[in-house]
């Protein structure tokens, strides 16, 4: 899931292309090219193990974003990756 917290994002995929306006995000099935150009944008990434979502849809999908929801975005960049708890480097 890619959120837009300002400007636009231009997905496109073999399957057709998505506007996504500031404050929405773009769900995108696991395994699919896509392409992202960025328009002035903020943006936090969530990515989801595939199995932990079984109604994720198949095809890119825009979708509103709670209050809640963006909070949490905002803030996980401050937890520390796998790498981080491992005591592995990121390169």
């Amino acid at each position: 899931m890619w959120y837009c917290g300002s400007g636009v994002m231009l997905v496109a995929t073999e399957d057709g292309s998505w506007t996504v306006p500031a404050n929405r995000a773009v769900l995108i099935p696991p395994g699919t090219w896509h392409e992202v150009r960025f328009l002035d944008v903020t943006t936090w990434r969530l990515y989801i193990h595939p199995n932990a979502m079984p109604w994720w849809p198949s095809v890119c999908t825009v979708a509103g974003v709670s209050r809640l929801l963006r909070e949490l975005l905002r803030t996980s960049v401050d937890f520390p990756t796998p790498m981080t708890l491992t005591g592995a480097k990121a390169r």
